[in-house]
């Protein structure tokens, strides 16, 4: 029945859109959830609003909102309730809602660079269990868990709690922040976190090796251990060499 009713909405959405062009008067709300109603029934939906920081609204509230609705200047608005602090703890706007805000605290140099130049940074045997931490605590988020130790990374996702609309916003989220394009049957192909974390290891891996800022990365290193360390004028004359051969090979 949901499909038929977003659909609905949907069109409604767009013929407010289409009489505000031809300078008609409309306005098309698309309402968080209301505190009772239809909405009430929907136990699934509700764990998942308030994951994602979505509060059902009073009648007060609603009406407010409608009321300030009437006169705002938009064809199509959203008025609902979101609690910031769980906004704030999950690490921002949920992505659905991403588009119709402003965020204004700049990204950190850590959350600049690419998932796969900052796991190189790592040791090869810790860089294992950070994915596997990204993976268990994007599993947390989703099922609505505040923390990994509630995730078991060899039970599978579906053992877990998963359903298809989680399994959807996981891969959109794992997606967002490793780079790795992942299919919509991901939970299905890789089923554990576990298995997916080192999956997402050997992707990342192929990656960085064509990377220009991970070369960059890997010369700066050697640069570091050269001048560090210091070494006979054959071993000099080896370095050198074998650093010229590398340059010609690039140029």
């Amino acid at each position: 029945g949901q499909a038929n009713y977003a659909a609905a909405n949907a069109f409604l959405d767009g013929l407010a859109v289409q009489r505000r062009a031809q300078g008609l008067s409309a306005v098309s709300m698309a309402w968080g959830v209301w505190d009772g109603g239809m909405a009430a029934g929907l136990r699934q939906a509700g764990t998942g609003r308030m994951r994602g920081g979505l509060r059902a609204l009073s009648p007060v509230e609603g009406m407010g909102l409608f009321d300030a609705g009437l006169r705002a200047g938009d064809p199509v608005l959203v008025p609902m309730r979101l609690d910031a602090a769980t906004v704030s703890r999950d690490g921002g706007v949920p992505s659905l809602l991403r588009g119709l805000v402003t965020q204004d605290h700049p990204a950190t140099v850590a959350e600049q660079q690419p998932v796969a130049i900052r796991l190189h940074t790592l040791p090869e045997d810790e860089q294992a269990g950070a994915l596997l931490e990204l993976v268990l605590a994007a599993t947390a988020t989703v099922l609505g868990h505040s923390c990994t130790d509630m995730v078991d990374p060899d039970h599978a996702f579906w053992d877990i709690g998963f359903t298809s609309l989680t399994a959807i916003e996981f891969r959109n989220r794992l997606a967002d922040a490793t780079g790795v394009r992942l299919n919509a049957a991901v939970v299905y192909d890789q089923p554990t976190p576990r298995v997916l974390a080192d999956h997402l290891l050997a992707e990342l891996r192929a990656t960085a090796a064509g990377n220009p800022e991970f070369v960059l990365q890997e010369l700066g290193r050697l640069a570091a251990a050269i001048s560090t360390v210091g070494f006979d004028d054959d071993s000099r004359f080896l370095i050198a060499s074998r650093l010229k051969a590398m340059t010609a090979d690039i140029a």
